[in-house]
């Protein structure tokens, strides 16, 4: 027994061999530098401006650019000699074992740390590199910027590149993300006062049509939705401590009242699905249904907030349509008010007696689900007939959301259009590798077939160029082909449905613990993907949401592969 006391004695002692070490400082230095890369990207991005609303987009891109660019020639070299470590020990340990044996054993490891997400992501990385070599528009392709939103190829690679080192090198910490929120709360008030004509921070240019530091409101709603809901889905899954909680539900309510007057319909139409999934992942667990009329509440009181606000001062807001008025306006707010907080105590107090209904709201939810389905297929099934048939749906026939025009959904019929025909005039080699990243206006009008170059002249005049489809996934599809949508596609929904997969587990994180603290963190950024995946179903790649959103999903998988998970 002594004997082996000194043998292990003697083996703690035994000095780490300098391999090891440089091994362990060259993994702790591209942990720092991932760090940097996320403050940069997640902090600074979303401030960054040089001169307002002038050429905002360019600052932004430029930004996101040179910070990309700085940190893989910081990370590559320090990459290559990890690797080179990782496979000296790899040898030393085995160098007395068959080798055949040894490989088979690591190729094996390495296969069960590889998720679908992964791969997926690998597969859209490989379809960008096709998609530009095999593009006949590479000037256009390379950055994007000529007539695009600066997605081509250079900056969505580097994208790809940032996931695979934030969810394989980067040491996952709740406060980056937590960060992350607590700077959208600035960005989200300068956007609200913006909305009613204040200007703490004053921008050039400034117009109805920018705001916060955003610009764009289509790229501000792409931004707000994708960080916002992480916010939202972290109140449904409760936990904390007072505190915090009290900050969570104030983030919220600011988030919630931007976005009702932010003024992109996406952002509503990206509310609903993300408010109908919480409800439906609900049913099963009374705390969580209390929590999901607790944020129904949160939406409540923020359009009665602005009710408020826009009786005292009438004049003061600067954008208005029929979603704000019917949400901010009239006595829709005061009815939604009460509803919540009614039914929030009901399922309050069921869950403390211990009475929940859980097989009958389950079964309601199901019910919901195949109500909605109906709903929407009854809806593309009588906007079909209508468009086919004008007229013959009686009074319903009067409403322009059942004739599929160009001028439908502002416009995106006719981009949508677009977009398909910009699809099929394509070869067989150019319909699997695409136009080019972010090359579909160059395509239009250098290649483009006369009848797609007079419908886009008829709908939107001489002067305006159409650079994107409107529709994230039919845009994907056009500049990098079915490979880049596979694999864009493919990774947003494995990696959506491995977060709610662990944000469903039960036991502790049923209440909102969660096994090591991520089980919420996994649950928010499922969220976040999801709202941002709706709203681009109606708009477009941009810098700002499609950087935050990969930040996201690259925290999100390491919080994943902290869990233990290989989904």
């Amino acid at each position: 027994m002594f004997q082996c006391l000194r043998q292990r004695k003697r083996q703690k002692q035994k000095p780490q061999p300098l391999w090891e070490k440089i091994q362990g400082w060259v993994r702790l230095i591209m942990d720092f530098i991932t760090c940097v890369y996320l403050v940069l990207m997640t902090v600074v991005m979303p401030l960054y401006f040089r001169d307002g609303y002038t050429h905002i987009a360019t600052d932004k891109a430029d930004f996101c650019a040179r910070v990309s660019i700085s940190v893989f020639r910081l990370q590559l070299p320090l990459l290559a000699v990890y690797l080179a470590g990782v496979l000296t020990a790899f040898l030393r340990r085995n160098k007395k074992s068959p080798a055949r044996a040894v490989w088979l054993e690591q190729l094996g490891k390495i296969r069960k740390r590889v998720t679908l997400t992964d791969i997926f992501m690998g597969v859209y990385g490989a379809a960008l590199v096709l998609s530009y070599l095999c593009s006949d528009y590479k000037e256009d392709a390379l950055w994007g910027a000529v007539n695009g939103w600066y997605m081509g190829f250079m900056p969505q690679l580097m994208l790809v590149a940032a996931y695979f080192l934030i969810a394989k090198c980067w040491k996952p910490r709740r406060a980056f993300f937590y960060l992350m929120l607590s700077v959208s709360a600035a960005v989200f008030l300068l956007g609200y006062l913006n909305r009613f004509g204040f200007y703490p921070v004053k921008m050039k240019l400034s117009s109805p049509g920018f705001i916060s530091t955003i610009g764009n409101i289509n790229w501000y709603c792409g931004y707000l939705v994708t960080v916002l809901f992480a916010g939202a889905a972290s109140v449904w899954r409760g936990g904390g401590r007072l505190w915090q909680k009290v900050l969570l539900y104030g983030y919220v309510l600011l988030g919630f009242a931007t976005l009702t007057t932010q003024g992109s319909m996406s952002g509503i139409v990206a509310l609903g699905a993300v408010l109908s999934v919480l409800l439906v992942m609900s049913a099963g667990h009374g705390g969580r249904m209390c929590r999901f009329w607790a944020v129904a509440a949160l939406l409540s009181a923020a359009c009665l907030f602005t009710w408020l606000l826009r009786g005292a001062a009438p004049d003061r807001i600067n954008l208005e349509d029929k979603i704000i008025d019917l949400l901010t306006t009239g006595g829709l707010p005061v009815i939604m008010t009460i509803v919540s907080l009614l039914l929030m105590a009901l399922f309050y107090i069921l869950e403390k007696k211990g009475i929940y209904p859980r097989k009958c709201m389950t079964i309601l939810a199901k019910i919901y689900v195949t109500i909605m389905s109906c709903a929407v297929v009854l809806f593309i099934i009588l906007t079909a007939v209508n468009t086919k048939y004008p007229g013959s749906l009686g009074r319903l026939s009067e409403y322009p959301a059942f004739t599929f025009s160009y001028c439908w959904g502002s416009n995106r019929g006719a981009t949508w259009r677009a977009g398909l025909m910009c699809f099929s005039e394509q070869d067989i080699v150019h319909k699997l590798t695409g136009v080019g990243p972010d090359a579909m206006s160059a395509y239009i009008y250098q290649d483009g077939s006369e009848g797609l170059l007079q419908m886009l002249n008829q709908v939107f005049g001489p002067n305006l160029r159409l650079t994107n489809t409107h529709n994230e996934w039919l845009t994907v599809l056009v500049d990098t082909g079915i490979l880049g949508l596979i694999g864009f596609g493919g990774a947003m929904v494995t990696a959506m449905a491995a977060f709610f997969r662990k944000s469903g587990e039960s036991g502790k994180a049923a209440s909102g613990g969660g096994s090591g603290g991520f089980c919420s963190v996994c649950c928010a950024c499922g969220f976040s993907l999801l709202a941002y995946t709706v709203n681009n179903m109606f708009s477009f790649q941009q810098t700002v949401s499609l950087t935050t959103m990969i930040a996201i999903l690259g925290m999100g998988m390491a919080f994943l592969r902290a869990e233990g998970s290989t989904e």
